[in-house]
């Protein structure tokens, strides 16, 4: 353990690292029990927290015992070599990373693999994905720990389901590459995720740990707190928008403009309010940023003169951005939760299915599982989580103004089987409400006549609160006489 602590430390802080040592309680021979190896990797919490990791003991049984981590690979050796020091008699260390091996392609395939549980030589896994891939996982367990019996608490995959590879862009990538690789998956799925965004961890770290603090309080604090602001924003629960849908979810909506960030900082916190804001405004800043950014990106790759013509709307100081924190709770029977991205009885719904109405919306979530994407053929397909990472979709104006080329993303979320609750947090990129909106010269010819008239996002706002939530809000401002003209010539 000594060696991955000083390693990752003097990477961090170089020669200013002088020594380290092991320091116990008097009580070195302690109980081998979940509680007991848990506060002994205390130690290590603070390591892993700060590079967007964490580790969690499941379970200690006959010398086994089951760790989930997530983490830096130097880390994750040093939590095998803590646990094994201290409590020798667990002889078999399984860390839930054993299966490293097979997640890069069951990724890529949009699936997951979790260990829920080690007991009694049985090993009970939840696996998302390929058939063939699924079968690999099994053999791994067996392969590494022989005794196992390993099985699945739900079917693989539904009939419908196909091999779906959710593209992952790294944001380090030449220009020209990355400007083609947005484009495509735009166009192909509405929704990527990225990588390497440059957006610093200890900015998403501080805005997740506020908003973790106000979710934690009393439901009538918070109401109290939060609630009476100008509608739609402010603390809400359940309740999604004006037309009745609801959702198993608690949320707190803000706009991005610093005068409201400042009223809702003050109602949350009257002792030290400049704390959240500051959170906030530094988390708005730096994803309005990484927005713009990819916005620019776009333009290039579908080679229009103006390549701040989709920037330029979010830029803008009258921007209506908003923000906002959505918090799930966790089911209290797990074993009710299908990962499968099909709905059934115990399905609980945390978001409805739904569009986002503005231009680009980039979430962030913990580790908790429960987003899922639609494609354009209709397939649901659930969205492995990873803190390090940005969900990013194109919105029902981005859809306008390409001209249809792009789809919005119809997304929902399941309340997924975690001790813990998801919490994600949420920038929508969104233009003034002045603003006109209608498709780019670029996206219109004669074979491709303009699909919606113009409109301002006043007028579609309007109209996207006065709909349920799973309407498709620009059947509203399609362009009937293009469309008519469009279907004589086919």
């Amino acid at each position: 353990m000594k060696m991955g602590i000083e390693r990752v430390l003097k990477e961090k802080f170089g020669d200013t690292v002088k020594d380290i040592r092991q320091v116990y309680d008097d009580d070195h021979t302690s109980e081998t029990t979940v509680e007991a190896v848990n506060g002994h990797l205390d130690i290590l919490r603070p390591a892993i927290k700060n590079y967007g990791g964490n580790v969690q003991v499941l379970s200690v049984e006959g010398g086994d015992c089951l760790v989930k981590y997530v983490g830096p690979d130097s880390i994750g050796s040093g939590v095998k070599a803590a646990i094994k020091e201290r409590f020798p008699d667990n002889t078999n260390v399984a860390v839930n990373g054993h299966l490293d091996i097979l997640r890069p392609a069951i990724k890529n395939y949009g699936g997951n693999v979790q260990v829920l549980s080690v007991e009694g030589g049985d090993c009970l896994v939840k696996y998302v994905g390929p058939d063939s891939i699924g079968s690999g996982v099994k053999a791994a367990i067996k392969e590494r720990y022989l005794s196992m019996v390993v099985s699945s608490p739900t079917p693989f995959r539904t009939k419908k389901a196909r091999a779906v590879g959710i593209p992952i862009i790294d944001l380090s990538l030449e220009r020209s590459v990355l400007s083609e690789k947005i484009v495509q998956a735009c166009q192909d799925y509405g929704f990527f995720k990225v990588v390497n965004h440059g957006v610093p961890m200890e900015i998403i770290a501080r805005m997740e740990k506020e908003g973790s603090d106000f979710f934690a309080k009393p439901a009538s604090e918070k109401q109290q707190q939060a609630g009476g602001l100008p509608s739609p924003f402010g603390y809400g629960c359940k309740n999604i928008g004006f037309n009745g849908d609801v959702g198993e979810l608690e949320y707190l909506l803000l706009h991005t403009n610093h005068l409201s960030i400042s009223d809702i900082s003050k109602a949350i916190s009257s002792i030290n309010p400049t704390k959240f804001s500051c959170a906030v405004n530094d988390y708005i800043q730096a994803v309005r940023s990484l927005t713009c950014e990819m916005l620019d990106l776009v333009a290039e790759g579908l080679f229009v003169p103006d390549k701040s013509v989709f920037s330029r709307l979010i830029g803008d100081v009258h921007s209506d951005s908003c923000f906002r924190l959505n918090h799930y709770p966790p089911m209290e029977n797990s074993r009710e939760w299908d990962p499968s991205p099909k709905l059934n009885a115990n399905t609980r719904m945390g978001f409805g299915e739904h569009s986002d109405p503005q231009i680009l919306t980039i979430l962030r979530s913990n580790d908790v599982e429960g987003l899922q994407i639609c494609l354009h053929d209709g397939l649901w397909v659930p969205i492995t989580p990873d803190p390090t990472e940005f969900c990013v979709f194109v919105g029902d104006v981005l859809q306008a103004m390409t001209n249809g080329k792009f789809v919005s993303a119809r997304h929902r979320v399941i309340v997924a089987n975690s001790v813990k609750p998801r919490m994600s947090m949420i920038y929508f990129g969104a233009p003034p409400l002045n603003a006109w909106i209608s498709p780019l010269p670029k996206m219109v010819s004669p074979p491709k006549p303009s699909l919606y008239k113009p409109f301002t996002w006043s007028e579609f706002k309007k109209a996207a609160y006065s709909l349920p939530l799973e309407d498709c809000r620009l059947n509203r401002f399609k362009d009937s006489l293009q469309l008519s003209l469009r279907t004589q010539k086919l």
